[in-house]
């Protein structure tokens, strides 16, 4: 082993960390399903059924075939598919640690032959610390352990950006752009997970851009254009127009042309093969090598979107989780957009205030609210064999002085606007006048001086404002663009995402769901005089407020990625700038554009997993930082490797402590919760739940182990929409309908 190559060692360390993961993940999996969407996804993937919009198909796909090997055995499946977890979550590992090392190599712009023992140590030192940092941070094993989806959409993320490093140790090839068609094969299937996959494409175009093209300012602004445009075609252009087009050409052939259901479909499946055809005829015609890339990238990324078609297929089949039907072009349209959430403003729009007026929303002649329409609504009529539109999609025409640029605060929840004027304080108003029923009523004029005098002690609510909006009292003022920028910044970003940064990389004060408070949910450091004086004095707080969850990882994992930021910023900006480039789209860009209100049901550290990753890259670089600090110093091997053994501290630190917060191999409790449930009620009993929590486990236990099948299971929270208003008149195993 002594004469073995960088390139052999750096295989090896590899597959060596991919086992530390993966039997750290397996020997904290949980036995069965947890709560929130876990049941779900389980069943889905057992049984191929359809999950909430926008579906994960391939993670249903792959979890089918993961389902195998629990040979029949229902109580086995939960933990197989949470086995299936953990080796993504280990794949995800072994990916981070090699582009962490090609990054630590591409700082000494050394190809793999050219490195020197010295820098062997420290780059190989370097992937180990910031991959086991990212092995054993919070919110990384939380997801690895179970069966969701966000183990698989980070492998994804991480094989993307391993990829890319593929491309550039071989980019002077003739042959090199077939990893770029690989990456956009790859990333039509991730689509198929989850769609935060996307966001890695802007680091895949600059990667290539870094390698391709010296720094100017003016290469420098055309690579973020053209980075921007990839990132929009893919993103709101391709995937959107495909199932549009399916959608469209399914209602023209149905109801214009008389022919039956899924005749547009196989037109557009058809129309789509002839597109691919003409599209590569035309590249290979044109000679020129960027055009074949370009056209070969876009066919197999829609070849690995086609992992789709398996919702409609499995939809169409009518199994007992069916969530949406989206058994048509019509209904994968509205599936894939996410139809059922609706909209909410980003750039611009409404502000919460809107629905505290009267006049917040405008109004026509005859009183009726002011819409925009934005498409129709169809649903399938089995009688006449046609689409029946039942309706219209549409927006509501908000007032203008109810619209602003940055409107953060836009929620029409009463429970959000509650907590809005308990963060920003109420909205000012003044009296309508210019509402002739009421400018000289005195009762009017009392109410309102109650009101005001409300608002000047303040004791005002959101009720007080909604029980005199419908007399069109009172104009009520928006909140102001600083507010909107204040909540956007300071609550949005700091209390979500720096605070689920800190947890991962600094330390966690309890697991308890914080709403702003001193004692729940904060991140501590373990250094007193910081902890006493962001949070108060810790070792005063209530035993009540300290559980297993409280980690201390004294700011070291942080202080290693802010060097390895600060190293790779100074050393090697194209690259740095493509993994900022990931940092901020998932974590800046996801809250932007979901627009997380105060306070949401559970903390979402999940959702921003790929920002975690790029942070692991700078803690790997900031170790080879200090490596190579010290190697310019002593110049000794030896000295290198106790250096680098001193560094790997840090994330078994990490690890020792988050091992009990994570171990979750004897919880039971959504398991329990759903037989205990479900073992209670007579024979064929009818069971109304409410929410995620009150469905999933019943779900998951009568999937999976058929376990009193007999009950039939309504939930009230979808209990309206006709698709389940028709599956709960289905009998479904041995549950009669109703």
């Amino acid at each position: 082993m002594k004469n073995w190559t960088f390139r052999q060692w750096n295989t090896l360390l590899g597959w060596v960390i991919f086992v530390i993961a993966f039997f750290t993940y397996l020997s904290t999996i949980e036995p069965n399903f947890s709560f929130w969407d876990c049941g779900e996804y389980i069943s889905s993937a057992v049984k191929l059924e359809v999950t909430h919009a926008p579906g994960a198909a391939l993670f249903q796909i792959v979890g089918a075939v993961a389902a195998i090997f629990a040979f029949g055995n229902g109580e086995n499946y939960s933990i197989v598919i949470n086995g299936m977890s953990a080796l993504f979550s280990a794949f995800t590992i072994l990916f981070l640690f090699w582009t962490i090392t090609h990054l630590v190599r591409r700082l000494l712009n050394k190809d793999f032959e050219e490195v020197t023992k010295h820098q062997e140590i420290s780059i190989l030192f370097a992937g180990a610390v910031g991959t086991l940092c990212f092995t054993f941070s919070d919110t990384f094993w939380f997801s690895a352990v179970e069966g969701e989806v966000y183990s698989m959409a980070s492998m994804f993320i991480a094989l993307l950006v391993w990829l890319i490093t593929k491309w550039e140790n071989e980019y002077k090839d003739a042959a090199s752009e077939r990893w770029i068609i690989l990456i956009f094969f790859i990333l039509g299937l991730s689509v198929g997970v989850h769609m935060m996959c996307m966001l890695a494409i802007p680091a895949v175009c600059l990667v290539y851009y870094a390698r391709n093209y010296k720094f100017t300012w003016k290469n420098f602004i055309w690579a973020n254009l053209i980075t921007l445009g990839i990132l929009i075609i893919v993103f709101k252009i391709i995937f959107p127009l495909i199932m549009t087009m399916f959608g469209r050409l399914e209602i023209f052939f149905v109801n214009g042309l008389g022919l039956p259901f899924h005749s547009g479909t196989i037109v557009a499946f058809i129309l789509m093969v002839a597109i691919c055809y003409f599209l590569i005829k035309y590249a290979r015609k044109s000679k020129r090598n960027v055009f074949q890339t370009i056209a070969l990238s876009i066919v197999y990324m829609i070849i690995g979107f086609s992992c789709w078609m398996v919702i409609p297929i499995r939809a169409n089949a009518n199994p007992p989780m069916n969530l949406n039907d989206p058994d048509t072009a019509i209904g994968m349209l509205d599936y894939y957009n996410r139809e059922q959430y609706g909209d909410w403003p980003t750039i611009y729009g409404q502000n919460y205030t809107a629905f505290l007026d009267a006049k917040g929303i405008e109004k026509n002649e005859d009183g009726s609210f002011k819409t925009v329409k934005t498409g129709d609504i169809y649903e399938k009529d089995e009688k006449t064999g046609t689409y029946r539109k039942t309706g219209d999609r549409f927006n509501y025409v908000f007032n203008k002085s109810h619209v602003s640029l940055m409107p953060r605060m836009f929620s029409e929840d009463k429970q959000v606007m509650s907590n809005y004027i308990s963060m920003y304080g109420a909205p000012d108003f003044t009296f309508n006048y210019d509402n002739a029923d009421i400018a000289d009523d005195p009762q009017a004029k009392q109410i309102f001086e109650e009101l005001r005098a409300k608002y000047e002690d303040g004791t005002i609510t959101a009720s007080d404002y909604l029980k005199v909006k419908p007399y069109d009292l009172i104009n009520v003022q928006k909140p102001s663009l600083a507010q909107n920028m204040d909540y956007f910044i300071t609550f949005q970003n700091g209390y979500y995402f720096v605070r689920y940064l800190f947890w991962n990389f600094v330390g966690r004060q309890n697991d308890l769901e914080g709403s702003t408070e001193n004692t729940r949910g904060n991140w501590i450091s373990g250094i007193s005089f910081i902890d006493d004086a962001m949070w108060g004095n810790q070792e005063a707080m209530p035993a009540k407020y300290k559980n297993e969850s409280t980690v201390k990882f004294f700011f070291l994992p942080l202080i290693l990625g802010l060097i390895g930021f600060f190293f790779q910023l100074n050393r090697d900006f194209g690259r740095f700038y493509a993994m900022l480039s990931i940092f901020i789209l998932m974590s800046v860009g996801i809250i932007f554009y979901t627009g997380v209100k105060p306070f949401e049901p559970r903390e979402r550290d999940y959702a921003m997993v790929g920002s975690f990753y790029v942070f692991a890259i700078w803690i790997g670089l900031g170790a080879g930082a200090i490596l190579w600090l010290l190697q310019s110093k002593v110049k000794s091997n030896a000295a290198n490797i106790v250096a680098g053994v001193v560094l790997l501290g840090v994330p078994f630190m990490m690890g020792f402590q988050n091992y009990n917060v994570h171990n979750r191999h004897n919880r039971y409790t959504s398991y329990d919760y759903g037989y205990s449930i479900l073992k209670s009620l007579p024979k064929n009993d009818i069971l109304f739940v409410y929410g995620d929590n009150d469905t999933y486990p019943v779900w998951a236990i009568q999937e999976t182990e058929r376990f009193r099948d007999d009950v039939k299971v309504v939930n009230f929270t979808l209990a309206s929409t006709p698709w389940n208003l028709d599956q709960v008149k289905r009998r479904t195993y041995n549950a009669a309908g109703i």
